[in-house]
């Protein structure tokens, strides 16, 4: 499920985002004082996709 999400997430348009169905409500979660809003969801998504296996591979070693 968490996949899902992260793959939709990641998928947002760069461009007009705010415009696009789907995503209008998750642009006014992004801080305003953000320059570059296109990179705020893939940033925070890429980071979690990459730390939840490593956390696992290291409970299970």
């Amino acid at each position: 499920m968490f996949l899902l999400i992260a793959l939709f997430l990641m998928s947002a348009p760069p461009l007009c985002v705010q415009y696009t169905p789907g995503y209008r409500l998750l642009t006014r979660l992004i801080p305003s004082f953000d320059p570059q809003t296109f990179r705020f969801y893939p940033a925070i998504v890429s980071v979690t996709l990459v730390s939840l296996p490593v956390q696992y591979l290291g409970r299970v070693s």
